[in-house]
């Protein structure tokens, strides 16, 4: 399957790793707001094709399949605009700002008949499955309690002002989106 990327930051490396595993993904196409951005994740990851603009990547006809690695605040509208033209989303969490973004976008979805799906994986982490493979020594369950909690690998980037948008509540950043998800 030939995916584009639209979003140039460390989470697409941590895509870009895994899809190297994956003799079915070909990543054919990179996008950022940032055409520089573009250009210099291409040339780490020898991907041929390079926008400044998602809209051209979906519709040149090059890719199958799209992964949206933005900031949250873009996600929404991505998503529904690669829906329209059938390509399947592999969207990162938090899959919207809020529940009626998410809607309209399993709406879009549905009505395409098109393939969503978000990243969000803490099933399938070490940590859920050690849980998971011993749940027979454990006994029956009454109660758990789960504790996402951790320092912010960027907060201190942020302090220095090397990474503006970490934290900027008009992108939709920050921890309660970051990682509040997961109790959801």
């Amino acid at each position: 399957m030939k995916f584009g990327i639209v979003g140039t930051n460390f989470v697409s490396d941590f895509f870009m790793k895994a899809a190297s595993y994956v003799d079915e993904i070909e990543v054919v196409g990179v996008c950022s707001g940032r055409k520089e951005n573009a250009i210099n994740f291409s040339k780490k990851y020898n991907i041929e094709n390079v926008y400044d603009d998602y809209i051209s990547m979906l519709d040149d006809g090059l890719i199958e399949a799209i992964y949206i690695a933005t900031p949250n605040v873009m996600h929404c509208e991505m998503t529904i605009e690669a829906l329209k033209r059938k390509v399947p989303v592999f969207c990162e969490k938090p899959f919207g700002t809020n529940d009626y973004e998410v809607k309209k976008m399993v709406e879009a979805s549905r009505s395409n008949n098109t393939y969503l799906h978000d990243g969000i994986v803490p099933l399938y982490t070490e940590n859920f499955q050690i849980v998971k493979d011993n749940l027979h020594k454990i006994g029956k369950i009454r109660k758990v309690v789960f504790s996402f909690c951790k320092y912010s690998s960027r907060y201190d980037a942020y302090l220095r002002g090397e990474n503006p948008t970490t934290f900027r509540r008009e992108l939709a950043n920050g921890s309660m989106m970051d990682l509040g998800v997961y109790i959801l």
